[in-house]
Parts: C-alpha cells; sequence; structure tokens
C-alpha cells in the first residue's frame, strides 16, 4: 500500500467517525506534540493492572493467546 493510499484511506476513516474522544487521540498522535495524549483513568488502571501482572508472572505471550483465538474460533483448522 502507497503512502498516498493509507493517506485516503485515513481521510475516509476520519470523516465517519464522530468519536470525539477518539478523534482527540487520534489528533494527539499526528500532532508535532504527540507525548501529550492523555489516557482516561480507566486506561491508566487497566496498563497499571496489566503491568501488575506482569510482574506478578501471569503474562501470556502472543503466540499464546493466537492459540486460545485459534481453539475459540476454529480459526485455521
Amino acid at each position: 500500500m502507497t503512502a498516498v493510499e493509507i493517506k485516503t484511506n485515513l481521510h475516509q476513516l476520519i470523516d465517519r467517525d464522530e468519536d470525539i474522544q477518539l478523534l482527540t487521540k487520534i489528533q494527539g498522535i499526528l500532532s508535532e506534540n504527540s507525548f501529550s495524549i492523555e489516557l482516561s483513568d480507566e486506561e491508566k488502571e487497566a496498563i497499571e493492572e496489566g503491568l501488575e501482572q506482569l510482574d506478578n508472572g501471569k503474562g501470556v505471550s502472543h503466540n499464546m493467546v493466537i492459540e486460545m483465538f485459534r481453539k475459540e474460533f476454529s480459526y485455521g483448522s
């Protein structure tokens, strides 16, 4: 896919969306000051919970997630 095709696709996706929160995040990502993106309290809590789980050895590898997905949805069989 070319840069022009990607840009066209992004324009179409953004034009169709009305979610202010999502659009604000996209704007932050695309702006020069992309590090100013603010996470909601719920997002911060989810990240902290995930980090704690990893610290406690409760992480799941990418391969394990793919395997669980394939079993759940009978994908690739």
